[in-house]
């Protein structure tokens, strides 16, 4: 067993499946374990990530699925992300330079703004982009400021559908295109629900 898993994590995970409601099942908690016991025996240096259980580990494939992901994307958003991925495949074929530092942890030079929960909202096109600009912005101008993924979930509707999905492409070419500056977070907070735009003008 993981280091990371002792000292009563899994057996407090375990007690839990034998608590839970009868009708659920086992199962999906069971696989769970399964897998995070397969990844963290399949880590190839301390550097690699360590896995555990979270808030899904009771849900089965599909019930992740049709709660937190997007069962239908445009043909547009689709064709954009397999030309994506073609465009990914050829760029980490190339060799890395030699001078990368082995480790680099943006969490302690403070361009990282906190974790945001966006719950049954999917819209992890709008958060993606918007925390690398912050982030960006931070390592550019060294000052951190948590920006309003709600403006663009509302407002950035070309092609994108709010919390329904969207294209991390497609809210960046809006923003180059309206020359739109994302407002604080305090100016427009998350609602996690898709709403009229609020930018004036």
């Amino acid at each position: 067993m993981h280091p990371h898993l002792r000292g009563g994590m899994v057996e407090n995970y375990l007690v839990k499946i034998t608590l839970s409601a009868p009708d659920r099942g086992q199962t999906p908690k069971i696989e769970s374990m399964a897998l995070v016991e397969k990844l963290n025996n399949n880590r190839s240096s301390n550097l690699s990530a360590v896995y555990g259980i979270t808030k899904f580990s009771d849900l089965t494939q599909d019930e992740f699925i049709n709660h937190h992901l997007v069962p239908k994307l445009h043909h547009h958003v689709k064709l954009r992300l397999q030309s994506s991925l073609a465009h990914h495949n050829r760029i980490k074929t190339r060799a890395l330079p030699d001078q990368l530092p082995l480790k680099v942890d943006w969490r302690e030079k403070n361009v990282l703004t906190p974790i945001r929960n966006q719950k049954t909202c999917g819209a992890c096109w709008a958060f993606s982009v918007v925390e690398t600009v912050e982030t960006m912005s931070a390592i550019k101008t060294g000052s951190l400021q948590v920006l309003s993924v709600q403006e663009v979930i509302d407002c950035a509707r070309n092609g994108n559908m709010g919390c329904d999905g969207g294209d991390t492409c497609n809210l960046l070419d809006w923003l180059v295109a309206s020359k739109t500056s994302i407002e604080p977070e305090k100016m427009y907070p998350f609602t996690w629900q898709t709403q009229s735009c609020k930018l004036k003008g």
